[in-house]
């Protein structure tokens, strides 16, 4: 309750939205629980900033990869990375908190599972990382419009936008949709010029109404825990 129930906690949630506050409880001390076994240097912007680079070069891999890979760079900017299932009853994709001055965590849950989801909240929540304060904690269990303050709306609408942008800049994606040929030839093609995988191209262009969302889903990965 001092922590989750605090002002400084942001929900980005739905109206509709019902979960167990002691299941999500739950979930979040997992996290911090596995974020005290991994080491990490001490915060750095410039070196995280850098991670995320990296980081978003690896998209097109397979977990298998980029998961430790992923784990390491975020360490060396003092960000713990944690892989928690969601537990029932939470209905979470994300959440990120500052556990001192100089290390952060990021959680992840695998929740929604197709990897356009995955990599929209990773970046997500590096962007409450990069642009909001040591202060607040975030906890995201949608990707759309949420029934928060104004302000608290704002955090999460500038971690939207740099989630997408970081992803697909956009004078490429201005240029792609100029085109108008959304065939999954022309997705992959575009996917492979800008370094990503084909599934955020894919999940992208579903969100802005492109194309239906029952096209181009084979282009898009599926994430389970092992």
């Amino acid at each position: 309750q001092r922590l989750w129930e605090s002002p400084n906690a942001v929900y980005r949630r739905s109206p509709a939205w019902e979960s167990s506050e002691y299941a999500l409880a739950a979930w979040l001390r997992k996290g911090e629980i596995e974020a005290a076994k991994i080491p990490c240097a001490p915060y750095d912007t410039r070196i995280f900033r850098s991670a995320l680079e990296r980081i978003r070069s690896l998209t097109a891999e397979t977990p298998e990869t980029f998961q430790p890979r992923m784990k390491e760079l975020c360490a060396s900017a003092g960000i713990a990375l944690a892989f928690v299932a969601e537990l029932p009853k939470t209905r979470v994709y994300g959440a990120t908190r500052w556990l001192g001055p100089t290390k952060a965590l990021i959680q992840l849950s695998l929740r929604g599972k197709s990897d356009d989801h995955f990599w929209f909240t990773f970046f997500h929540e590096a962007g409450h990382i990069l642009l909001h304060g040591k202060r607040a904690a975030f906890v995201d269990f949608v990707a759309g419009k949420s029934d928060l303050m104004p302000a608290e709306n704002d955090q999460e609408e500038e971690a939207n936008a740099f989630a997408r942008d970081f992803l697909i800049p956009p004078p490429s994606y201005r240029a792609f949709r100029e085109k108008g040929n959304f065939d999954e030839a022309e997705l992959l093609s575009f996917a492979k010029t800008i370094g990503i995988a084909p599934g955020i191209v894919a999940g992208r262009l579903q969100h802005d109404g492109v194309i239906p969302f029952s096209q181009a889903n084979g282009l898009k990965q599926r994430f389970t825990f092992a």
